[in-house]
């Protein structure tokens, strides 16, 4: 019992290195040699010489100028009725925030969905990498929790939105692993294929 902690540690490192060094591959691969920002444009922040990606890169951030009092808050060309967001990484999770999930655990991610959803909080985010049994082979047999947070947030919203009495439908946000078994195009569809599943949209 005692050498749980450790292995729960070790994991964790194994886990943030692992990622951290593909992160690290991909930004001085793919970003670094698609976007180039003029030196100056940092100090009048009009000059920006582009190329590649760049206009994508743009259209993903938010500003305090992207909120305005129709539409309320906007995410490149997304509409949100509020800049506020639930992140559900630990819903599900036995490994980074608490060492088992059961019922009441379950009861308050649902109380938590619910208040969100009636007070117009509509953005959830979550990812395949918080997962569960049921996707562990996505991540090399690698699963942080009893239950993949994808999957408990598709279920919460089936049983839970209701269109009469909350304002918006629920909005997923969930992110790809880019891990280094999981290099390429397919990889990325198949991944996002089976995040769509698992959240039932």
């Amino acid at each position: 019992r005692g050498s749980i902690p450790i292995r729960k540690a070790l994991y964790c490192v194994l886990l943030l290195a692992t990622y951290n060094i593909t992160m690290a591959f991909l930004t001085s691969t793919f970003v670094n040699t698609a976007v180039r920002i003029d030196s100056k444009s940092l100090r009048g922040g009009a000059r920006k010489q582009t190329i590649g990606l760049r206009e994508r890169l743009v259209c993903t951030s938010a500003s305090p100028d992207a909120t305005t009092a129709a539409s309320g808050f906007k995410l490149g060309s997304l509409e949100l009725p509020t800049p506020l967001g639930v992140g559900c990484w630990s819903w599900g999770n036995t490994s980074f925030w608490s060492d088992s999930w059961d019922a009441e655990d379950e009861a308050k991610a649902r109380g938590a969905f619910r208040s969100a959803m009636q007070n117009n909080i509509v953005f959830f985010d979550t990812a395949e990498a918080y997962n569960g049994p049921e996707n562990k082979g996505s991540m090399a047999g690698i699963q942080q929790g009893n239950v993949s947070s994808e999957t408990l947030l598709g279920n919460l919203a089936k049983s839970e939105y209701d269109s009469v009495s909350m304002q918006s439908a629920p909005l997923f946000c969930t992110k790809f692993a880019p891990f280094p078994w999981k290099m390429g195009r397919q990889s990325v569809v198949d991944a996002l294929k089976a995040s769509l599943e698992r959240l039932g949209v």
